[in-house]
């Protein structure tokens, strides 16, 4: 017999989280980071409490990519290269628009990931299809840099392997993870550099085209097999850097018990000490003694082969601009992002407070408080 009720249930919760999850797979386990090129690190989604909690985050998360999508669309193409926000392109999209310094931008990332011997291309059909199903794409992207004074610096492409595609749980939080030095880290390395006027070189890591096309498949794509670190897989961070630290280590320098990406080394003879700062793949060296300083360089081009050095007075790094100019003074600038932050705020005027412009006007029309409230 039916039993009517003026109780309103919610269709969505009569379902079980297990049903929920049998229709969307989510991910029961804890959250945890893992390395990233973003800004930001990424996470992992923890289970949501219920199915309404899950509704209605699917649709938040829904309209603010929509809000976003017709935002871009928005931005014209000069004003997506001047301010270096969204610059990411498809190979295509900028072979179209730059012609061939974008196809020399991707060639140049290609011929880098062969010297290195990041991979090492096959022939799809002599490989098992089972292990053949399971491979990882890769997306080539194209972007615009700009340096941290906001100014044109050059078209760079990158291949990247699709780790969203792999398995996290077969991955420990510690394979997945890697430290980058802190902002608070990071200063005081430049602030003691400032003081006790030691030399500051920074340096950033790099990552002929070979006849390729016995290894194209039918359908024009080519099969490699990934043997060191490359951008996009969720343990390349960590591979990188344990690779990194474990070379800085084995030259004699200590590792920072509170700063992991802080290196120092004591030397006797010279009686000075010098600093390693590392920031994923960019790295800042100082000294006191300028040969020393430039000994660390050669030592790690000895290393990883291709370095982009800078030398003197004024270093780009990590988006900042670190001009060491005046004696015992440091002066850190960010154009590039304050100007990002401008713009996408449509700010286009300055002010002297932060108030409107209404602050000292009076609205005769507005009803006057009762003494209780005025009181208060």
């Amino acid at each position: 017999m039916h039993q009517e009720t003026d109780e309103y249930i919610n269709p969505v919760d009569q379902y079980k989280p297990d049903d929920l999850y049998a229709e969307m797979p989510i991910d029961p386990s804890p959250q945890h980071r893992y390395s990233t090129r973003s800004k930001g690190p990424a996470e992992k989604p923890a289970p949501y409490k219920d199915g309404r909690t899950w509704v209605n985050t699917t649709i938040s998360k829904s309209l603010k990519r929509l809000k976003k999508a017709i935002f871009h669309a928005s931005l014209t193409i000069k004003q997506k290269n001047k301010f270096g926000v969204y610059t990411n392109m498809t190979v295509r999209q900028a072979i179209d628009k730059y012609g061939d310094k974008a196809r020399k931008a991707v060639t140049d990332e290609l011929q880098q990931l062969i010297k290195l011997k990041v991979l090492k291309f096959v022939k799809a059909h002599e490989i098992d299809p089972i292990v053949l199903k399971s491979r990882l794409p890769s997306k080539t992207f194209v972007k615009i840099k700009f340096d941290a004074a906001g100014l044109f610096e050059k078209i760079k492409a990158r291949l990247v392997g699709g780790g969203h595609k792999q398995k996290r749980y077969l991955y420990s939080e510690s394979e997945t993870s890697s430290p980058t030095i802190s902002l608070v880290g990071l200063y005081i390395v430049a602030l003691i550099a400032a003081d006790e006027g030691r030399t500051v070189i920074t340096a950033d890591v790099a990552g002929a085209y070979p006849e390729l096309e016995e290894y194209l498949d039918s359908r024009g794509k080519l099969t490699a097999e990934c043997l060191k670190a490359l951008y996009g897989l969720i343990e390349s961070g960590r591979l990188w850097f344990e690779l990194l630290s474990s070379t800085l280590i084995a030259n004699g320098y200590v590792q920072n018990q509170y700063e992991p990406c802080i290196f120092n080394k004591w030397h006797e003879d010279e009686q000075v000490q010098s600093t390693i700062g590392i920031y994923v793949d960019d790295i800042i060296v100082t000294c006191k003694n300028a040969d020393i300083a430039e000994a660390i360089i050669t030592s790690l081009e000895s290393e990883f082969d291709e370095l982009t050095i800078t030398r003197g007075k004024i270093h780009k790094f990590t988006g900042m601009i670190f001009d060491f100019t005046e004696s015992r003074k440091l002066k850190i600038t960010m154009k590039k992002s304050i100007d990002e932050i401008l713009k996408r705020n449509n700010v286009t005027s300055t002010a002297v407070t932060p108030s409107t412009e209404e602050l000292f006007q009076i609205d005769e029309t507005s009803p006057y408080l009762v003494s209780d409230d005025s009181s208060a």
